[in-house]
């Protein structure tokens, strides 16, 4: 019975896969108050040239109830005529989910044994059977169940879709070895790589999950869910123009309402793209209104009440899409509308499945603050999705609410304090979440203040660089009193600017420092130095910082400094020394040994590489060469 579609959510590490068919509109609906007994007599009389008698009805009701996957109505329907179920597998099996589900056991064991002896859609009970042990805290039965069968080819997709669900808490490792022989076995089946990115994803292997996710689209191009969660897992992992592009090209290929609602949102609040809105809308979709309306909004607006209101029934898109949510909290924020952005978050709809519950927690204790002098310590015990990035914004506010709570006289830091009692808390909020166009857009006129925390002038420097370039990135980080950081990356931006003259004054009183900063400044200058060829300098650096010396980025300097001085031996040298925690090291070996016909070295070196990143172009393609060379030895010899 091949009636399954596959649906996967993962929260924390668990997987939560539900099989069956996609929702669809119900055929038939009983009006309220009426029994299925009515409902049905009233569809006989409106259909009577589709069936002569009752039975065939009957049988048309529970078929259009399975195709529609309507479980509720089989219930109901089962409670005035469970005969018309004799010899309805499919429906049953159905049936006994939905009986499962609600947890009306009775019904289901008084039914399930009618049926033993005369099953013949195997798959599909063994499943059941299984989920109905789960649903009765016997896991171990359940899986052990499972493993007592096997099955040829896609047939088996089922199965082993629900071992990995039932063992993925306990056995990561396990739940991953049964969805790569289900991809195996299926391997035309994007959903199941789909699912496998996700757990790899949670036990932080995102290089792998990025392949099957990539896969999972390949197999799948026209599939614009598959893109969106591509998107999302970029989101995730804090590579946020990478989730822009995705979600761009797909709406390039796909004219989409919702689609182009997601990426206007996203890009209007991490950064502008180059993208005909106007000319893109659908002319006659459910959302055109409120997209013709976020169109023609001024590059400064995130929200317009006056103009919504000439939308029609625009009330509806309020309570359906969440991007008018959180476009409106903005307008709210950067009008300073505090006590009405309180309440807007106090009683967010979309709470439940909220695109940034960080930023939600964050802006809730930054107004509760500001608005009544005090933190939510309730917040406090909402758990976060282990699969987000927890900002330094973040983890820092969360740690001086808990010493609040603790010890009601704790006093705040005096740059946070400062930070919290102006309007850049909102701001450095949306900085954190890396929401970079909302938070220059949320930035006054008066100017910024010169005591809030270090971290809140870098990270708008980024977010100007980002969305602005890197001369007003530069204007404004001169601004600002200089910190080691705000100057090292005003360095990089003036390198990056062909200002390198100017970068290495910068660096030069940096480089000395007994810290990150003083380390990445030395490395910094020697690559300066490397593009103007003169490597002496550039080794001099090197000989007189000790710990750029003993870090990986010095060695892999040094090894480039040989190379220009065409000191290939010495340049090995360094790398095999290095080739375990450095991809620039492991890279150029692999390339050494294919030029010297090693093809098992640099097969070894190569395959290491890929481990890593599965989705690189040159390592996949350097792979292939090998693989040329390899097969042409074999058939020389």
């Amino acid at each position: 019975m091949k009636k399954y579609i596959y649906i996967f959510l993962l929260l924390g590490i668990s997987i939560l896969i539900i099989i069956g068919v996609a929702y669809g509109p119900t055929l038939l609906r009983g009006k309220k108050n009426k029994t299925p007994e009515e409902t049905l007599n009233e569809y006989i009389n409106a259909h009577q040239s589709e069936a002569k008698d009752k039975k065939n009805m009957m049988d048309l009701f529970i078929d259009a109830s399975v195709s529609s996957n309507d479980k509720t109505q089989l219930i109901l329907f089962y409670q005035s005529h469970p005969e018309a179920f004799d010899n309805k597998e499919e429906a049953t099996i159905m049936l006994l989910e939905a009986l499962l589900d609600s947890g009306n056991t009775e019904t289901f064991d008084r039914l399930r044994k009618k049926w033993k002896g005369k099953e013949t859609l195997e798959q599909s009970w063994l499943v059941l059977d299984a989920e109905n042990l789960i649903k009765r805290n016997r896991r171990e039965g359940a899986i052990n169940l499972l493993e007592s069968k096997e099955y040829d080819g896609p047939e088996d997709t089922v199965r082993l879709l629900r071992l990995a669900f039932y063992t993925v808490n306990s056995n990561p490792k396990k739940a991953l070895e049964y969805l790569t022989t289900a991809i195996a076995k299926d391997p035309q089946n994007p959903d199941i790589n789909l699912y496998r990115a996700k757990l790899l994803e949670s036990i932080n292997m995102p290089e792998l999950a990025l392949s099957d996710y990539m896969t999972a689209i390949q197999k799948a191009p026209k599939n614009l869910y598959f893109q969106d969660q591509l998107a999302e897992f970029f989101k995730r992992r804090g590579s946020f123009l990478q989730s822009l592009e995705v979600w761009k090209e797909a709406l390039e290929n796909n004219s989409d309402e919702f689609l182009w609602l997601k990426t206007f949102f996203w890009n209007r609040v991490i950064a502008p793209i180059d993208y005909d809105w106007k000319a893109s809308i659908p002319s006659q979709g459910f959302l055109t209104p409120l997209l013709d309306y976020l169109s023609n909004l001024k590059d400064d607006e995130f929200w317009d009440d006056e103009t919504f209101n000439d939308v029609p029934d625009g009330q509806k898109y309020l309570r359906a899409e969440q991007a008018t949510f959180w476009l409106r909290l903005l307008q709210m924020l950067k009008d300073g509308e505090k006590q009405q952005a309180l309440g807007m978050l106090q009683t967010n709809p979309f709470k439940d499945k909220s695109w940034s519950p960080q930023l939600e927690r964050m802006l809730m204790q930054i107004l509760n603050y500001q608005v009544n002098k005090s933190f939510d310590f309730s917040l406090l015990l909402q758990k976060s999705n282990p699969l987000a990035r927890q900002s330094r914004f973040s983890k820092q506010l969360t740690s001086i609410i808990e010493r609040r709570h603790n010890n009601p006289s704790y006093q705040l830091p005096a740059d946070v304090y400062a930070l919290l009692n102006s309007d850049y808390a909102y701001t450095a909020a949306l900085l954190s979440e890396g929401w970079f166009e909302a938070a220059l857009d949320m930035r006054t006129t008066i100017g910024i203040p010169k005591d809030l925390p270090d971290w809140i002038y870098y990270g708008l420097t980024e977010a100007i660089r980002q969305n602005r370039g890197g001369m007003e990135a530069l204007k404004f980080a001169t601004a600002q009193n200089p910190t080691p950081p705000l100057e090292l990356l005003n360095a990089e931006i003036m390198i990056s600017e062909n200002s390198q003259d100017a970068a290495l004054e910068i660096l030069s009183k940096l480089k000395d420092k007994e810290d990150e900063v003083g380390i990445r400044a030395g490395w910094l200058m020697g690559l300066v130095y490397l593009s103007k060829n003169q490597p002496q300098q550039a080794e001099e650096i090197i000989s007189n910082n000790a710990q750029l010396a003993n870090n990986i980025l010095g060695k892999e300097l040094l090894a480039k400094i040989a190379l220009s001085k065409g000191d290939a031996s010495k340049a090995s040298e360094i790398y095999e020394s290095i080739q375990d925690d450095s991809v620039e090291a492991k890279s150029f070996l692999a390339e050494k040994a294919f030029n010297e016909k090693n093809w098992k070295r640099a097969k070894e070196l190569t395959v290491d590489l890929l481990k890593k990143y599965p989705n690189n172009p040159t390592f996949k393609e350097n792979y292939s060469k090998i693989e040329e060379e390899i097969k042409k030895s074999h058939e020389e010899d």
